[in-house]
């Protein structure tokens, strides 16, 4: 596979990420945080009427960018935990693990087979 580097990807990226950092303490009073901001700056530059860029979803380049980011949104928050609000209340954090979070992946399991079907899913339904 041949990579080649997409100056106006970086170009339109670089700008979302100046965007943010301008933004980011106005946004964060309304509690927008930074993941949802991004999601919501990726669909613009993405689709009408910006189109700024086009994104290959079947591209190996998107997994490794998505599980990075996935892998450092993960990590700054667990480095916010306040450990002894967390000691604390100890009773919400275990309610979300062991009901919310398997309730959330099956529902999203459910909504992408039904949206994508089985198959697309890499399921074999």
């Amino acid at each position: 596979m041949k990579y080649e580097l997409n100056t106006e990807a970086i170009a339109v990226i670089a700008a979302c990420i100046i965007l943010w950092g301008v933004f980011s303490t106005w946004l964060e009073r309304y509690n927008i945080t930074a993941p949802i901001a991004f999601v919501v700056m990726g669909l613009l530059v993405t689709h009408e009427p910006l189109n700024l860029m086009h994104i290959n979803l079947e591209s190996a380049t998107l997994r490794y960018v998505a599980e990075l980011t996935l892998a450092l949104v993960l990590f700054t928050d667990a480095a916010r935990v306040n450990l002894r609000k967390l000691r604390a209340d100890i009773g919400l954090p275990i309610r979300l693990l062991a009901i919310g979070l398997p309730l959330t992946i099956g529902a999203g399991m459910a909504a992408a087979t039904a949206t994508l079907g089985g198959s697309r899913c890499g399921w074999p339904l």
